[in-house]
């Protein structure tokens, strides 16, 4: 593959998005769904610098780490008419955002401009970027270019939700709390999934704390060493951790992942 492609595919991204930004000009509380369509654009585009780093140090070949680039720079294509649609981003309230995007995908000429072959693993990693678990039957190939672009999306929402509870006091976003009531306590049923290192079900979530919860689960679900050293390295953990509930329980398991995080980063 070339590396104009890159280019090529940035072009159609970048004239998608500025598109549904016009469309969204004209609608009722359009600054509420620009402000939050363009949170997407500039999360989409930090997964792409993230996902560059880890095919970087994961021996990726030099067309794989194209299409690692290609697979983050799509997978969330499908938020931006979930946003405008809905004012939401709760796929539960709305619709399936990578099953939308994987259907942009495969029925417009976004990703012409790349070979068949590639077309399907874009498609295919945005369908599946969003799964509790990935299906058995996905074919290894693909699963990398799924792994990888779920690895870079968990790390950028971490680094975005460190950022957000620092200010959120004064810059609260209704769209990135999901609608969940900022009440004490949390889901105790959370906190014995991460022990055991399972997938957490988003049901599970009752609260704000909940939802956290589970974004600090997220770390056990990373595949590559590298995306385990870029939470290391940018003490993603220990500024996450300032804003869950000061309890014990919640104290030990932080330490928990922390361990994790050191053994799998080694």
């Amino acid at each position: 593959m070339l590396l104009n492609q890159i280019d090529i595919c940035r072009k159609s991204f970048a004239e998608y998005v500025e598109r549904k930004l016009h469309s969204a000009g004209s609608m009722q509380d359009h600054s509420f769904i620009r402000e939050n369509m363009l949170l997407k654009l500039h999360h989409s585009m930090r997964v792409c610098g993230i996902a560059k780093r880890i095919s970087n140090e994961e021996a990726f070949s030099d067309n794989e780490k194209i299409i690692s680039y290609l697979c983050a720079l799509f997978h969330d294509i499908g938020r931006f008419d979930q946003f405008m649609k809905f004012k939401t981003f709760l796929d539960s309230k709305s619709f399936n955002h990578a099953e939308y995007g994987y259907e942009i995908l495969v029925n417009t000429d976004i990703i012409e401009g790349v070979d068949v072959e590639t077309r399907r693993i874009i498609a295919g990693s945005t369908r599946l970027h969003n799964r509790q678990n990935i299906p058995d039957e996905t074919d290894p190939y693909l699963r990398r270019f799924v792994n990888i672009t779920r690895d870079a999306d968990k790390i950028d929402i971490l680094e975005l939700f460190c950022n957000y509870h620092s200010s959120r006091a004064k810059n609260k976003n209704d769209a990135l709390e999901l609608d969940l009531p900022d009440t004490v306590g949390f889901n105790s049923e959370i906190v014995e999934l991460i022990y055991a290192k399972k997938t957490i079900s988003n049901s599970l979530r009752k609260n704000y704390n909940d939802m956290k919860l589970i974004h600090l689960a997220w770390v056990l679900d990373l595949n590559y060493r590298e995306s385990f050293r870029t939470i290391k390295r940018r003490k993603t953990l220990e500024r996450f951790s300032e804003f869950l509930p000061k309890e014990a329980e919640i104290t030990e398991v932080i330490s928990f992942v922390h361990e994790y995080v050191r053994h799998k980063s080694e």
